[in-house]
């Protein structure tokens, strides 16, 4: 609910950019100057990607649609929602990978308490539309028992009852956001089980079948072999994935929160904005993460003073100050992330990022290079597309 109404406040930056880039100083790179003509070419052909969301949110006021959300506590677990809120320690989880999902699991939990707050919810099973089932699947691996009971019996509770039984095409059966952590080796249920899901619907933070068809069109195979277990599971046992990324980054309290107006964009000090670790990623992504940060050179001469680290080579950009580099201190990352103009979102292991949604919460305008993104997380595909809320630069273009 947060995110929505930043996106329409993202585009009056839109319109305001062409407008700085005329000036006789001309303030925006020519590659970006394109971008934003293009994104604006497709707004007004559209007749407004805003008048498109107001439309909307309309529909939502006027409609008699109802969405049922299942409330006993069996399912709903307030017990480890509780916990998740509180980050309770020691977390049931662990192996030493994964632990940001301890993050996606709360950002499931404030999307499922947003649902069950919803005026289009209603108490009347026989009234509603399709159906919701609550489980904080991501918090069950860090604050449930070790060998998940409570998640096992919360997902037999919906598949034995009636409701599941006569309309399971009609379930939103999972919000499960936590990437990998997913399906039979995870759940703890079993493959009969599982495939009697098929008909329903889940959201994940990747949509899987999109984005093999997008690398089928163009040429392309899995960079891990074989494809993660997951991947094979999604098709297996849901026939609709619905992706809304890593949307928890949107509504997460620490990460930087700035209104987003054309006054207080053009008064940002920071024209771009990029930090990454200096570690290799997966997938052939490293070149893309590496372009702008400082040559391993640079990086053994700083290592001394971190707070310096945040260097580049000033010939790659024609307007400063930039912020790009790694390793500065935390609350200066803050500082400057809501200080910014542009932020850089890079593919890393995946096509995704967490960048995308943080951007838009700072108030800073995505700037994307990851070409498979909008097939791997397509946020909003029904009401938006990427371009209406983002840049987005090829990643040959990129490193050229």
């Amino acid at each position: 609910r947060c995110l929505m109404p930043r996106v329409v406040l993202l585009l009056v930056i839109l319109r305001g950019l062409l407008a700085l880039g005329s000036h006789k100083h001309n303030l925006l790179p020519s590659a970006i100057q394109l971008q934003v003509t293009a994104t604006l070419s497709s707004v007004t052909r559209q007749n407004g990607t805003a008048s498109r969301i107001d439309v909307l949110v309309q529909e939502f006021k006027h409609s008699t649609t109802r969405y049922y959300v299942y409330d006993d506590d069996d399912v709903t677990l307030s017990g480890i929602r509780e916990k998740a809120c509180r980050d309770a320690k020691p977390w049931t989880w662990k192996a030493r990978w994964g632990t940001r999902y301890a993050d996606y699991a709360r950002g499931e939990i404030r999307w499922l308490e947003a649902l069950e707050s919803h005026p289009l919810r209603t108490r009347n099973a026989s009234d509603a539309s399709f159906f919701i089932v609550p489980i904080p699947i991501g918090a069950t691996f860090f604050w449930g028992s070790q060998g998940g009971e409570e998640r096992v019996n919360a997902f037999r509770r919906i598949i034995n009852g009636t409701l599941f039984q006569r309309y399971p095409e009609r379930h939103i059966a999972a919000i499960a956001t936590t990437e990998k952590v997913f399906g039979e080796g995870w759940w703890g249920l079993s493959k009969k089980e599982l495939q009697q899901f098929k008909p329903s619907t889940v959201v994940r933070d990747s949509n899987i079948p999109l984005f093999n068809n997008w690398l089928i069109q163009h040429g392309m195979g899995w960079c891990e072999l074989p494809k993660p277990p997951h991947v094979i599971e999604e098709a297996q046992y849901f026939s609709h994935v619905v992706s809304m990324g890593f949307g928890g980054e949107g509504s997460k309290p620490d990460n930087v929160y700035e209104p987003v107006t054309m006054e207080k964009w053009k008064n940002k000090t920071i024209w771009f904005f990029y930090h990454s670790r200096t570690s290799p990623s997966l997938c052939n992504s490293t070149i893309f993460r590496h372009a702008l940060l400082p040559d391993s050179r640079a990086r053994n001469n700083l290592s001394g003073n971190s707070t310096s680290n945040n260097i580049t080579n000033p010939a790659l950009f024609k307007h400063q100050p930039v912020s790009i580099g790694h390793d500065i201190p935390y609350e200066q990352w803050k500082q400057n992330f809501a200080n910014s103009k542009f932020c850089l979102v890079i593919r890393g292991d995946t096509p995704g990022s967490r960048s995308l949604l943080r951007a838009i919460r700072a108030g800073c305008m995505p700037l994307v290079v990851s070409d498979a993104l909008p097939a791997y997380q397509p946020i909003y595909s029904k009401t938006l597309n990427y371009d209406d809320f983002a840049l987005l630069v090829r990643e040959d273009d990129f490193i050229k």
